[in-house]
């Protein structure tokens, strides 16, 4: 299985299904390294409200990576608009939320496809910078998101309080 057999494509309200389950495994994968991420028991009827209410907004982008009919990954990302006091060439930024590819699949360039098509996505759209929200805790995913030219800028700090 080549990257050239997957279409990359904006993802359609009849793909959220298959999403939804791609989705859940993100979280749960990343609800093993903390409760951070822990879903609530309805979770994917509020994730299926939500990401339907995010195709029709036109700062959000959803992009799918299909292989035979089959969804098999997708990234999501969306633009936002920072305070007026930083430059024009900085106001606007992307953002690149979630992305999950089936493990089968990985190491085949697809998901640098997914990424190609976010980053065009953003291009067209004005914008200059583009963060990737990673765990910490996640160290095969910082690599991988350093290996398509992303590099460390801030650090999120997260506190639980009691």
């Amino acid at each position: 299985m080549y990257a050239k057999n997957v279409r990359i494509r904006e993802a359609l309200e009849d793909d959220i299904d298959n999403i939804i389950p791609l989705k859940r495994k993100f979280m749960d994968m990343h609800g093993d390294l903390t409760n951070y991420y822990k879903c609530t028991s309805d979770c994917e009827k509020k994730l299926r409200k939500h990401m339907i209410s995010e195709l029709d907004k036109n700062d959000s982008y959803l992009v799918v990576a299909e292989y035979k009919g089959d969804i098999i990954g997708y990234l999501e990302g969306h633009i936002q608009e920072r305070a007026p006091i930083y430059t024009s060439e900085n106001r606007i930024v992307g953002e690149i939320n979630t992305g999950y590819l089936e493990e089968s699949y990985w190491s085949k360039g697809i998901f640098e496809k997914l990424v190609d098509a976010m980053v065009r996505w953003f291009k067209n759209n004005g914008v200059i910078y583009v963060n990737a929200m990673v765990d910490a805790k996640n160290p095969i995913f910082l690599r991988g998101w350093k290996k398509y030219g992303f590099t460390d800028r801030q650090h999120l700090l997260i506190r639980k309080l009691e």
